[in-house]
């Protein structure tokens, strides 16, 4: 087959794994449509014509997970004591999938069903795109009662940005630090209480969530936070009761959402959904004997007191403020709350209203009258219509042919490949077994069993070949480490725990990269010493740049980090500001691309190229990550010195192996919990249109793309092996694609399609398009260019 022939294949290939991905995703992330039913609600006023709070305090603590409040380790001690004394009522708010701030606000505020889609609203930093459904806070405000107020997350703009009178917003996903914002926000809060123009104060601080993505759940740092989050509540009560304006006021403080073990939220695990919810004010006490607190679990190992769901904040403020349901809300009103009205009459007429909301909602045509039907079963139907509902089958087995047909054309442009051979019999019977994989949800959560296990044979079969021959076959210890994730997380927390460990693999690292960098340099650089060596000066400061950065940023977000290192220099990191390290650092980066082409020939520059682009791969992964870098080039030097020429094939499977696996390997999965936006704002001060998004990919796929570039040196520079090479990702590619497809159409009817197979098929998005496209086709295409 001709040169050109295949080369058009593995284009028309490539183009057909665009399309495909592009035309699933739009089948299975079908956007809700507008409710047809809400337009022919009739407003019949309040469901209750007793209100007995005029104002409200709705502040929303980011990730405030229930034990966080409930439990025996909280430090929330004054808002433990208003449950003792009755003056608060606890719940445990139960969030919708997928647990992300987005997804929540809309649900505390329109009450209803969430969508897969705010994963992809929720990245967005931006102007964001508002919501112009109906609100309790909208029906507020058209009641005249006061003005609107609003401290915080920024995300509550985004939905709402011609509702607010006034007030001030932060970004929801850069915060310069754990303290300023909250501190700024409760100022704000304490100075708007003295004023009687306002209805609603909404404060969303998002602290306690910024300790979890840099620390974890157990940070050390949350319990201070916590402690900060409680006098923050004590100084809002006491103004409740002593000022005189505010003696109808009803504070509600609660989280949008939880967090697991590492700080992560997003998916669908008990820790990630479970939130705490409190109705406070000193009126509650005389209906309300109190409860234990601090106390155990009343069920799972987050249920305390009460659980409800988080669409049944919207009737029940919209109840205790005296103003209508919103038209899209499928809440139900806590029944626990219901003795705040003295009255039986009034409190039927509440439930009453509260169901004929619903059966004006749910009826359309035909309307049932069997009342209990239509409050359980019907609730449930109008939620699936809100995610099962919306998926367009004939979209989905279009992507499956298309992707289909990309893996033929793929497997036909490879020179690796015929039928029936070694390789075409190993590639299938790898993706057979990863196929199958998939339709496990055990599995798709613990997917890095599945490329460690195959990583580890993989080596096996390597050292097996290398042990036929003179060299070393001692590189499987590296990859042998990482076989599980709990010895990977065992690996991360031990040096967690150990900071002069981890600061000596810190620096082990950085020299290695900076000796490597001298090593390649004295190759390529047919000039004096001199220029040598101030060109290793000058990579040797931009490392020493990049190491001043990971440290000021630990010192910062993890000082337990940094308890090892000499008071001096704890003190002259804190001194400095991260994102001025961080420039300095890349435009260092940014010389080093510019210098290169004027004294190197195009093959040479790409060898050091890659050398700065691990310095910025580096930069963007956080301190216990790092020194997975310097077993990547153990594990790379390791395959170099094997004795015999591995084929394209081999190296492929090699490169595709280690990249996955590292991508497992610095905490990521297949939850959109451990996806990490902090990194993304490395240097920058605000959200950045393209850095952000770039920064952001990066952080959370340096080990591929390290590997994705360095691997490349397993490669000759004959274009018939590049070429090989391209078609053989392409084919993994798309392999991988067609699998997840797969998957994904034939549990789309499952309970867990949104919680686990959703997410699932996001990364393989990710994999496919940005990952596969820059890194798999670009970066070859460009050695070779260099090299020709």
């Amino acid at each position: 087959m001709g040169w050109h022939f295949r080369t058009a294949l593995l284009l028309l290939a490539n183009a057909f794994i665009l399309v495909s991905a592009i035309v699933f995703a739009a089948g299975l992330f079908r956007p809700i449509p507008p409710s047809s039913s809400s337009a022919a609600l009739v407003d019949d006023g309040p469901i209750s014509e007793v209100a007995p709070f005029q104002k409200v305090v709705f502040l929303i603590v980011d990730a405030l997970r229930s034990d966080f409040v409930y439990g025996l380790d909280s430090n929330f001690e004054f808002t433990q004591n208003l449950i003792r004394l009755g003056a608060a009522m606890p719940f445990t708010v139960k969030t919708s999938s997928p647990s992300l701030t987005r997804s929540c606000v809309m649900a505390m505020t329109i009450g209803s069903a969430s969508s897969f889609l705010d994963v992809f609203n929720n990245a967005d930093d931006g102007p964001g795109r508002p919501d112009k459904r109906d609100t309790w806070l909208a029906r507020l405000k058209a009641a005249g009662k006061g003005k609107l107020l609003f401290y915080g997350d920024d995300t509550w703009a985004q939905l709402f940005p011609d509702l607010w009178d006034r007030g001030h917003f932060h970004s929801a996903l850069f915060v310069p630090d754990l303290h300023s914002i909250d501190i700024n926000i409760t100022t704000s809060a304490l100075d708007e209480l003295h004023r009687d123009d306002w209805s609603a104060m909404v404060l969303h601080l998002p602290g306690i969530d910024h300790i979890g993505h840099m620390g974890g759940a157990g940070s050390h740092l949350m319990a201070s936070k916590q402690k900060q989050m409680d006098n923050i509540v004590q100084k809002i009560y006491t103004r409740l009761e002593q000022e005189v304006h505010l003696s109808s006021t009803l504070l509600i403080v609660g989280g949008d959402h939880g967090m697991d073990q590492l700080g992560g939220h997003g998916g669908g695990s008990d820790p990630e959904i479970s939130a705490a919810m409190m109705f406070i004010s000193p009126h509650l006490q005389s209906i309300n004997q109190g409860y234990e607190s601090p106390t155990t679990p009343s069920g799972g190992m987050f249920d305390y007191y009460t659980s409800i769901k988080q669409v049944d904040l919207v009737p029940t403020i919209a109840g205790l403020l005296g103003i209508p349901i919103p038209n899209d809300s499928i809440g139900m009103f806590i029944p626990g709350l219901l003795p705040i009205w003295k009255n039986m009459v009034d409190r039927v007429q509440l439930i009453i209203g509260n169901i004929k909301h619903l059966r004006a909602l749910l009826c359309k045509n035909d309307c049932i009258t069997n009342m209990s039907d239509m409050v359980g079963n019907r609730i449930q139907k109008v939620m699936e219509t809100a995610t099962i509902g919306i998926i367009r089958v004939s979209l989905l087995l279009c992507g499956i042919i298309t992707a289909f047909i990309a893996l033929l054309l793929s497997c036909y442009a490879c020179d690796s490949f015929s039928w029936f051979n070694w390789n075409f019999f190993t590639f299938n019977l790898f993706y057979t077994v990863y196929g199958l994989s998939m339709m496990s949800q055990y599995i798709v959560e613990s997917e890095h069993h599945f490329w460690f296990c195959s990583s580890t044979l993989w080596i096996g079969y390597l050292v097996f070949i290398a042990g036929r021959h003179s060299r070393t076959h001692s590189f499987s210890w590296v990859h042998g480490h990482k076989a599980k994730l709990g010895d990977v997380y065992d690996v991360r927390g031990f040096l967690s725990r150990h900071p002069c460990d981890l600061q000596a693999l810190l620096a082990a690292t950085f020299l290695a990269t900076s000796v490597k960098f001298t090593m390649q340099l004295t190759k390529v650089l047919n000039s004096s010493s001199i220029e040598i060596l101030c060109t290793a000066l000058a990579h040797g400061a931009m490392t020493l740049a990049a190491l001043t950065f990971e440290l000021a940023s630990a010192i910062r977000n993890a000082p337990d980090q940094m308890n090892c290192t000499p008071r001096w220099l704890q003190s002259f990191l804190e001194r400095l500001e991260p994102p001025l390290v961080a420039r300095f650092a890349f435009l260092c980066l940014l010389g080093g691309f510019i210098y290169l082409p004027l004294r190197l020939r195009a093959k040479k520059q790409v060898t050091m190229k890659k050398e700065i682009l691990n310095v910025y791969l580096i930069i963007q992964s956080t301190p216990v990550n790092i020194p997975l870098f310097l077993v990547y080039r153990l594990q790379l030097e390791s395959l170099l010195a094997i004795p015999t020429s591995l084929s394209a094939f081999q190296i492929c499977i090699s490169v595709v192996l280690f990249g996955q696996s590292a991508f497992f390997a610095i905490g990521n999965s297949n939850s959109i919990a451990t996806l990490k936006y902090t990194d993304g704002f490395n240097g920058l001060n605000a959200h950045h249109w393209l850095l952000s998004p770039v920064h952001t990919f990066c952080s959370n796929y340096a080990g591929p793309i390290w590997w994705s570039c360095n691997g490349l040196r397993l490669l000759g520079t004959r274009m018939t092996t590049v070429k090989d090479h391209m078609g053989l990702r392409s084919a993994f590619v798309a392999y991988g694609l067609l699998c997840s497809m797969i998957a994904c159409f034939l549990l789309r009817d499952g309970t867990f399609i949104w919680t686990v197979m959703a997410p699932k098929f996001t990364y393989t998005l990710l994999w496919t398009i940005p990952f596969h496209l820059l890194f798999n086709m670009g970066l070859p295409i460009v050695v070779w260019m260099a090299a020709s």
